[in-house]
């Protein structure tokens, strides 16, 4: 579950994350949030190229291990975004061309592969 940050990049998430799962079967109900473990020759072996912007890096390396075919799960987590203050640092523009270009590439790569 998600606490706090932006509304508009809460619903957008949760509901890229569910056509995602929906059109690809990969067994994330997120790909976009949570901790990723794995062992050291995995990371080394998965080639992250997403920008900086959000939670990015963390949709293309869901995809990219799970292309890879190494054993993945998933735990439930809360995610707490900014509810004691800060400021926020969420760019509507950027955020949405960053996950749209994994999204759009994950679904192309998982549907010619799988």
């Amino acid at each position: 579950s998600r606490l706090g940050g932006s509304l508009i990049g809460s619903i957008f998430s949760t509901l890229a994350n569910k056509i995602f799962k929906l059109i690809t079967k990969i067994p994330f109900s997120d790909c976009t949030t949570g901790i990723k473990m794995m062992k050291k020759d995995v990371w080394n072996n998965i080639n992250l190229q997403a920008e900086p912007i959000g939670w990015a890096y963390s949709f293309e390396l869901a995809i990219k291990v799970y292309l890879k075919g190494y054993k993945i799960d998933e735990y439930p987590l809360k995610s707490v975004d900014r509810l004691f203050g800060g400021s926020s640092t969420f760019k509507f523009g950027p955020w949405l061309k960053e996950y749209l270009k994994w999204f759009f590439w994950g679904i192309k790569k998982i549907k010619n592969e799988k």
